[in-house]
């Protein structure tokens, strides 16, 4: 597991490491600024690895993935949305070609992103509709004289990432899916429900 020091990034590192989903044979860490992982990709290649959870953030993703595979790991690599950045895509020259991602599962998006694309002729980066989704539920609630306790009882809220509501954790339950990178785009694979 590679990880950036981002709070979101730690969090999801973490729960992976709850799960015990699999035995993790490296774990590091990382400052959002540095983008010489030459040593660590030495000591991963030396682990000899199943896969590597990815969870560094831009501009890191794309630039990791090409010192990996520059150095001959061949094994998948795997992240969340993080990975979703077709900047990253790019910069990666073809290294993160067949990464999958857990991701939100944007496919009800489609009216922001044609014209995110429209405006920016371009892709939003990861998280662009989270961001979006945001702007929409503080809209939806802008009303009410309790922002705090609207957002904290949302229900049925129409957005990017479908129909969904906030829970007693202090998040929202999206709906998700697994996507690939193929090319310099993101092919859905699975999607839950």
């Amino acid at each position: 597991i590679v990880t950036a020091q981002n709070d979101a990034m730690l969090l999801l590192r973490n729960l992976f490491r709850e799960s015990a989903a699999a035995e993790v044979v490296l774990d590091e860490e990382f400052p959002r600024e540095n983008t010489d992982f030459r040593a660590t990709v030495a000591r991963i290649r030396s682990a000899a690895p199943d896969a590597v959870y990815v969870l560094l953030w831009s501009p890191q993703p794309g630039t990791f993935a090409k010192q990996l595979r520059e150095q001959g790991y061949t094994g998948p690599i795997f992240g969340s949305h993080n990975l979703e950045d077709a900047n990253e895509v790019k910069a990666a020259g073809g290294a993160l070609e067949g990464a999958w991602l857990a991701t939100g599962d944007d496919r009800n998006a489609i009216d922001y992103l044609s014209a995110y694309k429209s405006a920016y002729q371009s892709s939003p980066t990861a998280g662009g509709v989270d961001g979006f989704d945001v702007a929409a539920m503080f809209i939806a609630v802008s009303q009410s004289p309790d922002l705090n306790a609207a957002l904290h009882g949302l229900k049925g809220f129409r957005g990017g990432f479908g129909v969904y509501g906030a829970t007693e954790h202090n998040d929202f339950n999206i709906p998700a899916v697994l996507k690939q990178v193929t090319g310099e785009s993101f092919r859905t694979l699975v999607a839950d429900g």
